[in-house]
């Protein structure tokens, strides 16, 4: 049986999903590095195909982990590169970047040098290091699926760790949007606190006004009478592929949206009208 921990501030940095992701990471990379295996470029590497990662964190969606792995590099705490043997292989190489080691760990971090060879001055088993593992987990396998998909499947996440979230301060438009939901909708369970966190980080890189936007789908969510996360899911999925960066442009999608509907509504009415009338007087398409 597996456990799974995480940085805190990792977590409070990018998530529970990213910090999860960031500690399987980070402990392969420090196994290659023991082992000299998977260096390039002067760093150590592990790797993990899509499939994989969603083999061992059976409770995290494929795209809870795309959008925290995207989260841990956008924020510069891994980097991702290719050193696969076949040109069609297109399976991701992770590294912790020494941004993420200053994090996850909170000590002295010799920055001589940025590639990832050298170590944290401190004792890993020092108590004011952040990332440690409980001395009853077992590491999680550093896998292609491709490769080697025998993996344990009795996975289990601690819930001591699952409830630090509660510990967890939130300043900010993401704190407006959690309030916002208990508020309208009802108490946060911890896997929903987290799924909506990795929305909210989603639209943060794809827009200018995340809380506005999401704070918008719920209010349509509660016009409809539909309090739940699974239709404000939908609502902000409908609106991505226009790409809207305000509250303003979300708007105008719901007038638009709107407007269509109003039109389909009409000509599905004259449509019905004309088929009565055709009805009555016999008049057909055909005549």
């Amino acid at each position: 049986m597996l456990q799974h921990s995480f940085s805190v501030e990792v977590a409070k940095k990018c998530g529970i999903n990213a910090a999860v992701l960031f500690t399987n990471i980070s402990f392969w990379v420090e196994h290659n590095k023991a082992n000299g295996a998977n260096k390039h470029d002067g760093k150590y590497w592990t790797f993990n195909s899509m499939q994989a990662f969603t083999t061992l964190f059976p409770y995290l969606s494929k795209r809870q982990i795309e959008t925290a792995l995207k989260k841990l590099e956008n924020d510069g705490l891994i980097e991702t590169g290719n050193y696969n043997k076949l040109p069609f292989d297109r399976t991701k190489w992770y590294t912790v970047t020494v941004k993420g080691y200053r994090i996850s760990q909170k000590c002295e971090i010799d920055t001589t040098s940025m590639r990832n060879d050298i170590s944290p001055k401190c004792d890993t088993n020092n108590a004011k290091c952040e990332m440690t593992f409980h001395q009853n987990v077992t590491p999680i396998p550093d896998i292609n699926t491709d490769i080697n998909t025998d993996v344990n499947a009795d996975v289990v996440v601690d819930t001591n760790l699952v409830n630090i979230v509660k510990q967890i301060t939130d300043v900010g438009g993401f704190a407006k949007v959690t309030q916002f939901y208990q508020d309208n909708f009802g108490m946060l369970s911890g896997y929903l606190y987290d799924d909506i966190r990795q929305t909210y980080d989603d639209w943060e890189q794809r827009s200018k006004e995340p809380a506005k936007i999401m704070i918008k789908a719920m209010q349509i969510a509660l016009e409809k009478n539909a309090r739940n996360w699974r239709f404000v899911s939908k609502v902000l999925l409908n609106w991505e592929d226009s790409n809207p960066q305000t509250l303003v442009d979300v708007e105008a999608l719901e007038k638009e949206h709107g407007r269509q509907g109003q039109q389909k509504k009409t000509l599905a009415e004259q449509t019905e009208e004309e088929r009565k009338f055709n009805e009555t007087y016999g008049y057909f398409a055909d005549d």
